[in-house]
């Protein structure tokens, strides 16, 4: 429905069908994607298993990514020889499809392992006055904040520092002049970045493990909800703060752009970002749940479950 184009329509209502749509989508994939991200802490408690399954996941999602981003423009010139709105609609589809299908076989092929106590209802005033006390959690989801704005652990604080570093050296080439140093920045921070996000992801089912010893009220979806939705908050402030910014000083489509544009473009692809990527990195250096003492806080989780 996203990308089912209506150029006949007013500009009025296409802006109006496409806040809908895309705010279904979203809906849609917050939906699906909570139970996945919940999942690999409800397979193992294991650390050392739960930082395979995540890097096996990021690995996957970038190799993903990588043959998507190749072959979608010429996939849409293919399947759209006669209309481009036709081309988007069909590949959409597709991806669609195969979207549905991986992740019906993920949760057909998958089983829960880990014992978690009865589910009882609990308020969500409870639940945020328990997530207030797991602090690891509160640092991932500051990380988590940050990082929507740019679009964990002492691992994740490291590779958010060179990701930040490697963004802030890229505002000195650019693609025109010195494309072999650009380009090579580009890859060095995309690589640093791979590493920051099999990391992050491996720390929210630790927190939740931290958060029932601390509590004794154990919330997976709530607390990897809260921090997919502290992510889109990062992402509205920070895409919408950059096309205030881009208007305000006379963006026009598809047209040579002023040098006071040119240069916001400039900084929000490497200056803003790789500031706000130190920023991350000083908040997750503060974690402390390494791994000595969360099988501590496991052994102690199953001594009172068998009480």
């Amino acid at each position: 429905m996203t990308f089912w184009a209506h150029p006949d329509w007013s500009d009025r209502s296409k802006v109006i069908y496409m806040v809908i749509t895309y705010c279904l989508l979203v809906l849609g994939y917050t939906c699906v994607n909570i139970p996945y991200g919940t999942l690999c802490g409800a397979m193992t408690q294991d650390i050392d298993e739960r930082a395979k399954i995540n890097t096996s996941r990021s690995v996957s999602a970038m190799v993903a990514i990588g043959i998507i981003n190749i072959i979608t423009v010429p996939l849409i010139g293919k399947l759209g020889s006669q209309s481009a709105k036709t081309g988007y609609l069909l590949v959409a589809i597709i991806y669609g499809c195969i979207f549905a299908a991986c992740h019906f076989f993920c949760f057909a092929k998958t089983k829960e392992q880990v014992i978690i106590p009865e589910k009882e209802k609990i308020s969500i005033k409870v639940q945020l006055r328990a997530v207030m006390q797991n602090r690891p959690y509160i640092l991932a989801l500051i990380g988590q904040v940050l990082f929507g704005f740019t679009l964990y652990g002492r691992t994740a604080s490291i590779f958010a520092l060179l990701t930040g570093i490697s963004m802030l050296c890229m505002f000195f080439f650019n693609v025109k002049e010195t494309p072999a140093a650009f380009y090579t920045l580009a890859g060095i921070t995309q690589f640093f970045f791979s590493g920051f996000n099999t990391a992050i992801y491996a720390i929210i089912p630790d927190c939740v493990e931290y958060g029932e010893w601390k509590t004794g009220l154990r919330n997976d979806g709530f607390q990897y909800a809260f921090v997919s939705l502290g992510n889109k908050i990062g992402m509205a402030i920070g895409t919408a703060l950059l096309a205030a910014l881009l208007g305000k000083y006379g963006y026009v489509a598809n047209q040579v752009q002023n040098p006071a544009v040119l240069s916001i473009m400039r900084h929000s692809f490497t200056t803003i970002p790789g500031v706000l990527w130190i920023v991350t990195a000083i908040v997750l250096f503060f974690y402390r749940l390494n791994k000595k003492r969360y099988n501590e806080i496991v052994e102690d989780l199953k001594k009172n479950r068998v009480k």
